[in-house]
């Protein structure tokens, strides 16, 4: 079981480190939620060099359209043997 708030930490301490030492690095998380649609029409993508999505984001038709640099995966079921049936790997 991946430990998530040291996942997360690192990752965020990665993000600073370069920040420190990159004045020119601006990054965007777009977490999935009924309002990201409303939300994207107020943000200029193409001034972000570092977009970061999670979870179900590939499943919109915006994965395409934005291409993140990164994808996290940050819910346990990713992980998880109890999933149903039609989600499991072969």
């Amino acid at each position: 079981m991946i430990d998530l708030p040291r996942t997360i930490n690192y990752f965020f301490k990665g993000i600073i480190y370069r920040k420190k030492y990159n004045n020119d690095f601006n990054f965007l998380i777009l977490m999935n939620g009924p309002s990201l649609i409303d939300d994207l029409k107020l943000i200029d993508i193409n001034k972000y060099n570092q977009i970061i999505c999670v979870n179900h984001f590939a499943d919109s038709n915006l994965y395409t359209e934005i291409k993140p640099n990164t994808y996290l995966f940050q819910d346990t079921y990713f992980w998880s043997d109890n999933v149903r049936e039609n989600f499991k790997l072969n």
